[in-house]
């Protein structure tokens, strides 16, 4: 077993991979997004393709909305999908990667409204009368979900939306009050879209955690995601990982790392 793994983290042969992997994607910049070809691109696509790539193994990208994005996974309708946190109802449908990024859950507000600024925790959030979005199927943490479940009040005001960009632009508009969400998503949006001056960032963290790839165990051998693992481990905090999170628009690449690595 040791010089088997040896073997996959110094390059495996094509011939090691059990297929061609069906990679399920959506527009979730600047993780992952369509190119002009509407061929997928970005942070996380980058670090599977330098895995893939020392594995010898390939993959086939279909687009999907994010509402379909998981549940394709639990299906078996796709076999892999990348950023996924890992909570205990998809663990039941799927086998996690080690940790490749962490990521923060967080809130932004619309600029207008002087008494949103002054919301500093989830607990103000859920108290306030704020109207909130946040995106289909996003996990947001397990004190988010269970306060959803707790506070019919606040339940009734958080509306699911699909799409960030929509999102944004329903904020900017003053359709919604605060929306919650990937930090450097977000912030790549409004940056994009020109909306600095009417999104503005709240002093909140509703959740953080590390992400990972996410094989449906419907279609992936286990012994698939053992290899990709021992690749990942060694690829890690890599000069070629820390190049990759640098090119997330804020935030310290450092900061990006999994819970417990290092730059090599």
């Amino acid at each position: 077993m040791v010089s088997w793994i040896l073997g996959v983290t110094c390059g495996a042969s094509a011939g090691e991979c059990s297929k061609v992997y069906r990679m399920g994607w959506t527009d979730i910049p600047p993780a992952f997004y369509g190119n002009e070809l509407r061929q997928p691109v970005g942070v996380d696509v980058e670090i599977l393709d330098a895995v893939f790539e020392r594995l010898g193994c390939r993959y086939e990208p279909r687009y999907m909305p994010f509402k379909r994005y998981i549940v394709s996974t639990e299906a078996g309708m796709v076999d892999l999908v990348l950023s996924a946190s890992k909570n205990a109802d998809r663990q039941s449908y799927a086998y996690f990667s080690v940790p490749y990024r962490r990521e923060r859950m967080v809130a932004f507000a619309f600029s207008g409204n002087e008494e949103l600024l002054k919301i500093r925790s989830l607990d103000d959030l859920a108290r306030s009368s704020a109207r909130v979005a946040a995106g289909i199927g996003m996990w947001l943490g397990a004190e988010f979900h269970a306060r959803l479940e707790s506070d019919p009040d606040f339940k009734s005001r958080v509306m699911l939306i699909e799409g960030y960009t929509t999102i944004v632009k329903a904020l900017a508009a003053n359709r919604v009050d605060v929306m919650v969400g990937d930090e450097n998503g977000i912030h790549y949006l409004i940056n994009k879209l020109g909306l600095q001056a009417k999104v503005v960032p709240l002093p909140v963290l509703i959740h953080e955690n590390d992400v990972h790839f996410m094989f449906s165990k419907k279609t992936v051998p286990e012994e698939d995601v053992w290899q990709v693992d021992a690749v990942l481990r060694n690829f890690l905090g890599s000069t070629e990982h820390m190049e990759i999170l640098a090119r997330y628009p804020v935030g310290d690449p450092l900061q990006m790392l999994p819970e417990g690595v290092k730059p090599k």
